[in-house]
């Protein structure tokens, strides 16, 4: 069904891998019986609504309805096309590609844009690196101003990008890789003259990875003295590179946050890099910029705490205060970390060692709400109107929380923080808005028109039951269906079962993915996803539904054949429904 690979190679993949194995490297899962459980990756919320079914080999989501096996995972969570999602799960389960047949060629013209574009950052990132160690002053700025050792550079595969108008163009020079230079902001064409020039000019050069290991693109801290360049220069914003969703470090740490069960939120690309190697390698930043809603989801995802890790400035402190509200927002908890004045973590590790910032982050880290509170209030003079302000900044925290026993325990230390009335302010949460869910869609019509109950539950039974299709298409029961889409499935299904031996409940959802039935996707993944409704009653049920449809297929056919021979002569009429058995 790929289209490019054979359809027992991908059967045969998706056997080997485990698809919760594989999910739970971007989201956080819990068995739940014959399933596993998680928030869904694809959609904010606080309340896990995300299943994965091993044995069906199928994840399916009641709050937004994503659904899908191993391969549409992949597609969906790291942007995948299908053949770069089946290579990755290829080499996952050790195996080789087979030979692709016609029209596939991995150096062809017939690759995607997307998949030559990730080839190219691959090459270019392997330039940026042979690049550095030829480059004394930048290697002078890592190893001894910074104090970073070669397996951590090697980690992150940090590079350099020369002081030069032209080392990268003229690399690419003459190839589709040029053009691709420019799409992705590594190049531009010069103003006057033929040819393209670096955009990316004597910086340490940082790639950046996407959650499925890719490098999507890169963040370049200068070397130069002067005020006017800036510090760090991003890659420019493109279908691969969205820095808001984008985590500089995650996915070198990622086991270590799922391992420690926390993150570590620090503002710069070196900070990352320091810790890392210092043995905090649950280390992440954000790109440069501020904290994003999409940033916390990725955190959220991963784990529940996160500690949030500051300069021990002014600015450091208002950057903890813009975080606080979007981490506790995203159903995160943690504390904050506010290092001595005028230190960073790199500062601090050298003067008092990793002991001394572990004995930060497990005893002397604030919780983010008490560190919100309190830095409002150091901005105020503690008067009643100051008061009052502080409890009004706090106000969205408090109703973003949507436990009443947690948010009751947030009032109650506001109160002891302002000395105020707690039951005064508890009047600021007294009636807060439902939270914001995403709630599982209405098991709407499979495709148009309502399916009727019959169809309908002979659709669920075969699903939970595919043991009976043999028998179900023995007796041609697909004829006697009124509804299109079941039909379809069930087509499906059988195809399946013909050519595989077996249903399997992924490989179903693709097939009807490839034919554009989203919504009929969606419908079959909610009753793959739910309760079996027969159990031990399959095989009556099955008979009884076998006969019911039958029963009124023959009905419907006699009425419609009655119909069409309405004012046509009498022994016309009784020839044509000779044959016909009465209908008691």
């Amino acid at each position: 069904m790929s289209g490019v690979l054979p359809s027992q190679f991908i059967d045969e993949v998706k056997r080997r891998v485990s698809l919760s194995g594989l999910v739970s490297e971007y989201v956080t899962l819990k068995k739940a019986g014959r399933v596993h459980k998680g928030l869904c990756p694809f959609h904010g919320e606080k309340t896990p609504s995300f299943q994965v079914n091993d044995e069906q080999g199928f994840y399916h989501c009641f709050g937004c309805g994503a659904s899908g096996d191993a391969i549409s995972f992949l597609r969906e969570q790291a942007g995948y096309s299908f053949l770069e999602a089946a290579e990755k799960l290829a080499e996952r389960a050790g195996m080789e590609l087979p030979q692709l047949e016609k029209g596939a060629r991995r150096d062809g013209p017939d690759r995607t844009t997307k998949a030559r574009q990730l080839e190219l950052l691959r090459e270019v990132t392997r330039l940026y690196q042979r690049w550095l160690t030829a480059a004394p002053e930048a290697m002078t700025y890592l190893r001894d101003a910074r104090r970073l050792a070669p397996e951590t550079l090697a980690t992150f595969q940090v590079g350099f990008a020369p002081d030069d108008w032209d080392t990268l163009a003229r690399s690419l020079a003459g190839r589709q890789a040029e053009q691709d230079g420019i799409a992705l902001g590594l190049l531009a064409p010069r103003e006057r003259g033929q040819g393209n020039y670096d955009k990316f000019r004597n910086r340490i050069m940082f790639p950046v990875f996407a959650q499925g290991g890719e490098i999507v693109g890169y963040s370049g801290r200068t070397l130069a003295k002067d005020k006017d360049t800036p510090k760090y220069v991003n890659s420019a914003e493109s279908d691969l590179f969205k820095k808001s969703q984008l985590l500089f470090g995650l996915q070198q740490a990622k086991p270590t946050i799922r391992a420690k069960k926390r993150a570590i939120l620090v503002e710069g690309n070196v900070d990352v890099l320091t810790l890392h190697q210092a043995g905090f390698s649950e280390a992440v930043a954000p790109m440069g910029t501020a904290l994003t809603e999409d940033q916390c989801r990725l955190l959220k995802r991963l784990t529940d705490d996160v500690i949030v890790c500051t300069d021990g400035d002014r600015a450091g402190k208002k950057a903890a205060m813009k975080a606080v509200p979007l981490l506790l927002a995203a159903g995160l908890r943690g504390r904050v970390v506010s290092l001595p004045d005028g230190e960073d973590p790199d500062t601090f590790l050298v003067r008092h060692g990793a002991a001394a910032f572990q004995e930060l982050c497990d005893h002397k880290a604030v919780p983010l709400f008490d560190h919100f509170v309190a830095v409002a209030r150091e901005e105020g003079d503690g008067t009643a109107a100051s008061n009052a302000r502080v409890a009004e900044l706090a106000r969205p925290l408090l109703m973003a929380i949507e436990s009443p026993v947690e948010r009751r325990a947030y009032v109650e230390k506001l109160a002891v923080a302002l000395g105020a009335d707690r039951r005064a302010l508890a009047g600021l949460v007294s009636a807060p808005p439902a939270p914001t869910r995403h709630a599982a869609p209405a098991l709407a019509p499979v495709a148009g028109e309502k399916a009727p109950a019959p169809e309908r539950d002979v659709l669920a039974l075969l699903l939970h039951h595919p043991e009976y299709l043999p028998h179900w298409h023995a007796e041609q029961g697909n004829a006697w269906l009124s509804h299109d889409g079941i039909r379809l499935v069930l087509d499906l299904a059988w195809e399946l079962a013909e050519e595989r031996g077996r249903v399997d409940g992924g490989e179903l959802l693709t097939a009807l993915e490839l034919r554009g039935q989203a919504g009929l996707q969606r419908r079959v993944a909610q009753l793959l996803a739910g309760e079996d409704p027969f159990g031990e009653a399959a095989e009556r049920a099955f008979l009884e539904l076998v006969s019911a449809l039958r029963f009124k297929a023959d009905r419907e056919a006699k009425t419609k054949a009655r119909a069409a021979l309405v004012g046509r002569p009498l022994d016309e009429q009784i020839g044509a429904l000779k044959g016909w058995e009465s209908i008691r």
